[in-house]
């Protein structure tokens, strides 16, 4: 029984927007995680979707990670929106992983998603974006090239003593071919040494176990760059083989430092 529904007025479907639901998901996966899960500013609970310069952007951020990831776009038609990324990963979990498109139009309140099986409709998020572009360092001292899954492992295993990844940080300091990552928990003390090719200074950087694992799950490649300006400057993890993505993530201060 429909009835007890609200009528919902759909978006004008004379334009749209057209994109391989793999696609799709894959701009959703590798930015949603970064959105910020505060109500603080709840602009920042969604993700910046922006069509400009012939690039299909998706952008989130939270204030310690900031994740980028574009695709070519044909789509002849510039806009800027920001969209719940709680919306979106309902979204991700609907959509195959497939070269069938799904469409999007919008208007200026709402964004509409469907193809021939569905229709989602949602609410923009109002307000404004952080400009993020300005958070992107332009120079950079140390660059760490390192196998991404062994990276990972090492920080998934070192985060095993923590209790609260925000009260103790995790430490990662670079040397000529190494990178040693030790974190003192409330559970214990661990310890990880991971090849690398290491060019530049040596630098020691405190932070977030999960900002760190999340940016490296969401990475696919088997290799990534890890460029450092300097120990309390933002930290950008990319890929020399897929150049759609970028990843930043804050550092956090040495406990016990102001």
């Amino acid at each position: 029984d429909k009835s007890g529904y609200p009528k919902v007025s759909l978006i004008d479907t004379d334009d749209s927007l057209s994109i391989s639901q793999s696609n799709l998901k894959n701009l959703i996966r590798q930015t949603s995680f970064a959105a910020s899960q505060e109500n603080t500013r709840p602009i920042l609970k969604g993700v910046l979707v922006e069509n400009r310069n012939s690039l299909l952007n998706f952008v989130a951020l939270d204030g310690y990670r900031l994740a980028i990831k574009n695709i070519e776009s044909t789509f002849d038609k510039e806009f800027k929106m920001v969209v719940s990324a709680r919306v979106l990963n309902e979204l991700s979990k609907i959509i195959e992983d497939s070269d069938e498109f799904i469409y999007i139009n919008y208007d200026d309140s709402r964004i509409m998603f469907y193809n021939s099986n569905f229709k989602m409709i949602s609410r923009l998020l109002q307000g404004d974006f952080i400009d993020y572009t300005r958070m992107l360092p332009k120079e950079h001292k140390t660059i760490i090239d390192i196998n991404r899954k062994e990276l990972l492992s090492a920080v998934e295993r070192v985060a095993l003593v923590l209790e609260d990844d925000k009260k103790k940080p995790i430490v990662i300091k670079n040397y000529d071919d190494e990178i040693v990552i030790n974190v003192a928990g409330e559970r214990g003390v661990s310890r990880e040494v991971v090849s690398a090719e290491i060019t530049g200074d040596e630098m020691e950087l405190f932070f977030s176990s999960r900002h760190i694992f999340e940016c490296l799950r969401a990475i696919d490649e088997s290799n990534v760059k890890i460029v450092l300006t300097g120990p309390f400057h933002p930290v950008i993890i990319k890929s020399d083989e897929d150049k759609s993505y970028t990843f930043l993530v804050m550092p956090v201060r040495q406990p016990g430092t102001r």
